[in-house]
């Protein structure tokens, strides 16, 4: 069976934790971790190590794919350092 959920930007704009709470309360089992804007991105990855989403059998993450161009090497540095 293929793996069905949401993004949590779609579901909830800027608050993935609402957006995770969301999706618990059905039944799918994969999620998408929205960071749509570059202020979203560090709260999002400081955040994961502590996230429970042992429900789901597929995460993603999506980061901003709007950024200032400086940035780039800060963000793909912060998302290789996930704890997870």
């Amino acid at each position: 069976m293929r793996a069905i959920g949401f993004s949590t930007g779609a579901l909830a704009k800027g608050d993935f934790e609402k957006g995770i709470a969301l999706q618990n309360e059905h039944d799918v089992d994969a999620i998408e971790l929205s960071a749509l804007r570059e202020t979203e991105l560090e709260p999002l990855v400081e955040a994961i190590a502590s996230l429970v989403l042992t429900r789901f059998s597929y995460i993603s993450v999506l980061a901003p794919s709007r950024f200032v161009l400086h940035d780039e090497p800060w963000m793909i540095e912060l998302v290789a350092n996930d704890p997870r």
